[in-house]
């Protein structure tokens, strides 16, 4: 039997309508916040991005794919709702108008209206419940990579305890009637020893004669203990000296583990990428991390370029000029 709508009728079927607009708003609106927020270090005054750059963002598709795929979607969902509202309304006026008939009908799509806003509600709260496991799982992820970051290993080598003599070297000459007496000061090492005169008192004051060697050293103001290891000449300043080297043996020594520091530098750079989230404080570790370990005033120093220009001068090119006509003609 064909149900007649009257003008009070409609009014509650557009009533339903707007209220199911309302509705449908409102939780594009939750779906919205209840993404991820924007990174801290990004400008707070942007817009944030729509609900259908998030979800196309999401799901990895192409831009120009996913929009017309979501908007689809969208737009089927607001028509399906619709379309639920006014059978519900139409059962509920069928109900009213008709008595009792259509009551389990009705009854049962009133139930299913009302209990979807609990539905809705309990994805957003599945959906919270992974993303904050998501993120914890990302942090643990970021710890054990920094934690490696710091891995050290021990190893091994062959070495030798040496000391050498180090500071400002000083040149001194000293004069003594009895050699075979004489004996250096600490950190120094003799360079020769010559015949000289020394002009000594007597008992009634006249100076005379007497033969004397002069003793001429050189000295260091401090020494230190170094490692020399095994196959690797120790490097040595221009005014250091090595004293006393001791025997050779085995030493323990700590090294960076260079290998799992490298993996965890990948691993960071990995979830820098994966999660935009986390970019800048992975690169603000990363780069405190190069701070701490390649400070430029540990580096090596390079050797000073040539000199091209003194090189290649007009004067030095003759000169090289003559001098292969010399061998030319020599030869």
């Amino acid at each position: 039997m064909p149900v007649t709508l009257d003008p009070e009728h409609l009014r509650a079927l557009w009533g339903g309508i707007v209220l199911l607009a309302v509705l449908l708003a409102l939780a594009l609106w939750r779906l919205r916040h209840a993404t991820r927020p924007l990174p801290q270090d990004q400008d707070q005054d942007r817009p944030a991005p729509s609900l259908l750059a998030r979800a196309a963002k999401t799901s990895g598709l192409p831009p120009a794919l996913a929009y017309p795929i979501f908007t689809l979607a969208l737009a089927l969902l607001a028509l399906g709702l619709v379309g639920a509202v006014t059978v519900v309304a139409a059962t509920i006026l069928q109900t009213l108008t008709q008595g009792a008939a259509a009551s389990l009908g009705a009854g049962a799509l009133i139930a299913a209206l009302l209990g979807a806003p609990f539905i809705l509600w309990r994805s957003l709260v599945a959906q919270r419940t992974v993303n904050i496991a998501q993120e914890s799982h990302v942090t643990d992820l970021i710890a054990k990579a920094v934690e490696q970051l710091g891995a050290e290993k021990t190893i091994d080598r062959i070495g030798r305890p040496v000391t050498v003599w180090t500071g400002e070297r000083s040149e001194h000459v000293e004069t003594t009637l009895d050699a075979s007496t004489f004996q250096l000061p600490p950190r120094s090492r003799e360079i020769s020893r010559g015949n000289t005169v020394e002009h000594v008192p007597d008992a009634k004051g006249k100076f005379t004669e007497a033969d004397a060697t002069a003793i001429t050293y050189e000295s260091w103001p401090t020494e230190v203990t170094r490692i020399e290891w095994c196959n690797t000449p120790l490097l040595l300043a221009d005014d250091e000296l090595i004293a006393t080297p001791g025997d050779w043996q085995a030493f323990s020594e700590t090294v960076p583990n260079i290998e799992v520091r490298i993996g965890a530098i990948l691993a960071l750079e990995r979830l820098a990428r994966q999660n935009l989230d986390v970019h800048v404080q992975i690169m603000e570790i990363l780069t405190a991390y190069i701070r701490e370990n390649a400070k430029a005033k540990d580096a090596p120093r390079l050797p000073e370029p040539p000199d091209y220009h003194e090189e290649y001068s007009s004067e030095n090119h003759e000169a090289r000029s003559q001098s292969f006509k010399v061998w030319e003609e020599t030869h």
